[in-house]
């Protein structure tokens, strides 16, 4: 990157050239007495050619990367020295330390020098800019070497300092200065020019040069960190950070006793997690933290935002506050309750979020967290907001995103989103759509290992159910041993726990891999597009009354596509155990998608695949599907065809039903 292009970027051109201008000749007598680098050596020049020689250079004579840096400190001395004695010039704001033999305060890392905010407390958290120093043959590059030495620094800076913008690097490299930006996705190298001289006299035109990289390090050494590298200033540890552009202020108070700043960094052609926010507060989506306040800080740098957002202080992840409960002696019965509530809660959270058109992606153990028995569901920055949830372009326009944009590239990005340990047997496979069975699929996954930390310790992953090898293998392994419809879970490092949490496990398991033609985990694993079925009597076990009631009428009338039951009816939640049959207001018997006034007829698209035309859930099952399992109710009641349902609600007039099954499906992944 150009110099003047990285002023333009930070806007900050005028105040460079007006420092210029004021301090025109401000490093002069340091640059006409710099060091001469000479066969890879730092060498002195002439006492006698000059007026006042400016550095004592204990190094000199030396050739290696402890000569370069003994001579830097020293011009970093003298330069501000040199400052101090002239009027309106700008003063650094950094100390510098040595770092060279003792690596920096709680770390592994030794980087040559660090430019530090106080002289307290010198870890990470308070380094501003790294340096590193080599005597480089080729100058004007670095090593793959030397480069991974500089990015492990800035990586270490970005994980102690989330009010981060970029991480700088300081790199001295034979006679030259570079400065290499570590942005949140791209890093930049930024040529400085020289801080030596190539030869014993050097001329006007060398000085000069010289006398330019000193200025321009220097007006970067003296911008406070909220211009340079954070979006606040840092200096001082215990001053709050205020949005000015935000009229009231945050306190923790008896309504908001622990209130959590969140910062977070996108990509700008990637959803925001404040605008998925918004559209789970607008429609009342029970589940998730309060959200006190919200907002961009960075709306485009180097192709990220910078958002950040105040929440509720949600609590213990479940493991551990089961864990915690248990070491508190909670009965079985307690701990059972406990998760029972958890993945209620939780489950109807996911539902209620898709029917606002919203999927999580990334329900995983570190965002289930519950305080005081009452569990959330955290982290929505992997969301996605289907188009069909009508609030696409009102959302884009406040957060300012391209929806077009923003909606493929979050579709593309279907496949890839989420958490490995917790991901779905379909996603682990690459399928190409997401729904919200895949969310509670990861529900459960969360549950499963909650209760295996429980019985094993904190930070264990025991159990073939848990052991990750790579994406297909997991799948594979979890397709088998769910398969064992009562003794899975072993495999997943629950033995002693079993019989205590067995009815909740148990329901999610028979919901997600269960359908009255058997187990389905061959179909997720051979066919990307397999719709799972629905059982609403089980679902009874798994969420409460809104959530069933919000779950029938996603079955019912979604977007998503037509889908049936597999048991119950999608209005009231209630178990019949036979097929879903649903009546309308004339007492005709039709499939429940219809109920909603779909005027769509087989063969036809609905929905979300209107756009391509393509027919979503019309897949038969082969005449070899597999028998009923015995512990599922099946049915022999017959019930329409979608094509006589169609005909009947045309005509207006009763239709006798035909004895055909329906396909007991639902289409619950987005295009």
């Amino acid at each position: 990157m150009a110099f003047d292009h990285l002023l333009s970027v930070l806007n900050l051109e005028d105040e460079y050239y007006s420092y210029i201008e004021s301090c025109r000749d401000l490093f002069s007598g340091l640059a006409e007495a710099a060091p001469v680098l000479v066969k890879k050596k730092l060498v002195l020049q002439s006492a006698q050619d000059l007026a006042t020689p400016e550095y004592s250079l204990k190094c000199a004579g030396k050739g290696d990367e402890q000569a370069v840096m003994s001579y830097f400190i020293e011009l970093y001395d003298n330069m501000v020295r040199a400052a101090s004695t002239v009027e309106n010039a700008p003063n650094a704001h950094y100390l510098l330390r040595d770092h060279q033999s003792v690596p920096v305060l709680g770390t592994r890392h030794k980087p040559d020098g660090a430019f530090c905010y106080s002289r307290d407390a010198p870890d990470m958290a308070t380094v501003h800019a790294a340096v590193e120093a080599k005597i480089s043959s080729a100058p004007m590059t670095a090593s793959h070497k030397d480069f991974g030495q500089v990015a492990d620094y800035a990586c270490a800076m970005w994980e102690k300092q989330p009010t981060r913008t970029f991480a700088p690097v300081i790199f001295l490299h034979g006679m030259r200065a570079s400065l290499v930006l570590f942005t949140r996705g791209k890093w930049y190298t930024v040529d400085l020019g020289c801080l030596l001289h190539s030869k014993q006299t050097p001329n006007s035109v060398d000085v000069c040069t010289v006398h330019t990289t000193m200025m321009k390090l220097w007006f970067f050494l003296t911008l406070t960190p909220d211009r340079f590298g954070h979006f606040c200033d840092v200096r001082l540890a215990a001053s709050p950070i205020r949005f000015t552009h935000t009229a009231g202020t945050v306190m923790a108070t008896a309504s908001v006793p622990k209130p959590v700043l969140k910062l977070a960094w996108t990509q700008t052609n990637r959803l925001p997690e404040s605008a998925v926010y918004d559209i789970l507060v607008a429609k009342g989506v029970a589940g998730i933290p309060d959200v006190y306040d919200r907002g961009l800080l960075k709306t485009d740098f180097f192709g990220f935002r910078l958002e950040y957002l105040v929440l509720e202080d949600c609590g213990d992840t479940l493991d551990v506050c089961l864990d915690k409960l248990a070491k508190r002696g909670a009965s079985n019965k307690d701990l059972a309750e406990q998760l029972s509530s958890t993945v209620e809660v939780v489950a109807g959270c996911i539902v209620a979020a898709r029917a606002a058109g919203v999927l999580h992606r990334d329900v995983s153990l570190g965002n289930v967290a519950v305080s005081n028995g009452r569990a959330r569901l955290l982290d929505w920055g992997c969301g996605k907001v289907v188009e069909s949830s009508g609030m696409v372009k009102e959302t884009a326009k406040r957060w300012m995103f391209d929806a077009q944009e923003v909606m493929a590239n979050e579709a593309g990005h279907d496949p890839l989103t989420g958490t490995v340990h917790y991901t779905g047997i379909r996603v682990l496979l690459e399928a190409k759509t997401r729904g919200y069975l895949d969310d509670i699929e990861s529900l459960f996954y969360v549950a499963l290992h909650a209760v295996s930390r429980l019985e094993n310790g904190l930070n264990t992953y025991e159990g073939k159910g848990h052991k990750f090898l790579d994406n297909d293998s997991l799948a594979l392994a979890r397709v088998a041993l769910l398969g064992l419809e009562s003794n899975y879970h072993k495999y997943f490092g629950i033995i002693k726990y079993r019989d205590t949490f067995r009815s909740t496990l148990d329901a999610m398991q028979k919901f997600l891999f269960w359908s009255p033609s058997g187990y389905t985990g061959l179909q997720l694993m051979d066919d990307m597009e397999y719709d799972r079925p629905v059982d609403i009597g089980i679902a009874a076990k798994l969420m409460n009354e809104d959530g069933l009631k919000v779950l029938g009428q996603l079955l019912a009338g979604s977007d998503e596509g037509p889908g049936q039951l597999a048991s119950g009816d999608a209005e009231t939640g209630q178990s019949t155990g036979q097929v879903a049959v649903l009546t309308n207001n004339d007492g005709l018997e039709v499939p429940g998608q219809l109920l909603a006034g779909s005027d769509a007829g087989p063969g036809q698209p609905t929905g979300d695949d209107a756009e391509t035309g393509q027919v979503a859930g019309l897949k038969r099952r082969s005449d070899d599907a597999p028998q009923p399992h015995a512990a599922m109710s099946t049915t022999s009641e017959p019930v329409m065809t979608r094509a006589a349902a169609k005909k009947a609600k045309t005509a207006g007039k009763k239709t006798e039903p035909v004895n055909k099954k329906p396909k007991t499906t639902n289409k619950e992944n987005d295009a």
